[in-house]
């Protein structure tokens, strides 16, 4: 099954890997996005005047992204704690020379929450223009969460698509709910069928579609 060329761009092969893999497509992209965006951050751009800027602007980023640089660089082999380091000196010396309490925007929220905004329109133009593009969700394990769902059916104006992914994201729905009471089933102690991967993943995939994606923070929209 073919993609329209409408569709065709460096996002394609993107959003059809996260179609196939479990959780939102929309919230796996972002986060994604969101590490890419720190380790240019922490490594790459560690020493440009672009870097410092946006650190001491916002006084050390937000709290949740200050605390997700720690992550990332216990868990990175190419990041270390020098990038940081550099990083949080400048924010330091500018905070105790200034003695500022105005802090500017996260950009790595604003860059985020941008990110999803521009994926969610283009998800939601080639749902538009391409019934085979909705077959791809459909037939894929992902299940978009509500608010990122929401984005993208305000974001389409054929109405006949908008109805066939109403139906698609009821029927990854109501196949949720089934899991979910297939697990509580297969759990009771006289039932001795196997109980499926899908069926231990369902109550994670529950959280996902109603909370989003725990890796990055979730914007306003």
């Amino acid at each position: 099954m073919t993609v329209k060329n409408e569709c065709r761009d460096i996002l394609l092969p993107r959003v059809m890997e996260a179609f196939s893999m479990d959780g939102c497509p929309v919230c796996r992209l972002a986060s994604k996005a969101e590490e890419d965006f720190l380790e240019s951050l922490l490594y790459e751009r560690v020493n440009t005047q672009w870097a410092w800027r946006l650190m001491t602007e916002s006084n050390g980023l937000c709290r949740y992204h200050a605390w997700r640089i720690a992550e990332l660089t216990s868990s990175k082999p190419v990041l270390d704690a020098l990038g940081p380091t550099i990083l949080y000196k400048h924010v330091l010396e500018k905070d105790q020379r200034e003695k500022n309490d105005r802090e500017a925007e996260c950009p790595v929220c604003r860059e985020t929450c941008s990110y999803i905004v521009m994926v969610s329109q283009w998800i939601a133009g080639c749902f538009d223009k391409s019934f085979e593009f909705i077959e791809h969700y459909r037939k894929g394990r992902s299940l978009f969460c509500r608010n990122h769902y929401r984005l993208i059916v305000s974001n389409m104006r054929n109405s006949d698509r908008i109805r066939t992914l109403e139906k698609v994201q009821e029927e990854k729905l109501n196949s949720l709910k089934h899991s979910l009471n297939e697990y509580i089933r297969k759990k009771s102690h006289d039932v001795m069928e196997p109980i499926t991967e899908e069926e231990a993943n369902a109550w994670l995939n529950a959280i996902w579609y109603l909370k989003g994606d725990r890796s990055f923070r979730q914007c306003g929209l």
